[in-house]
């Protein structure tokens, strides 16, 4: 699902670039917010591929957060 930063990057700023939506005023709180997700996630998805010997990620991963 690696896919999805770009997915919920794209509707938070309705297609545009991040410097644009924000030059244009475009992002709210939530979009603001589904952007900080976004590059959490695609981090996270990189970091998945980096430390494996092969270079894959796995199919399913589960994160154990207290």
């Amino acid at each position: 699902v690696c896919f999805l930063p770009g997915a919920l990057a794209l509707g938070a700023t309705k297609g545009l670039t991040k410097k644009k939506a924000m030059e244009r005023n475009l992002l709210t709180i939530d979009d603001l917010e589904n952007l900080k997700l976004a590059e959490e996630l695609a981090n996270t998805c990189n970091a998945m591929y980096s430390v494996t010997a092969t270079g894959l990620a796995p199919e399913i991963a589960y994160f154990h957060v207290e």
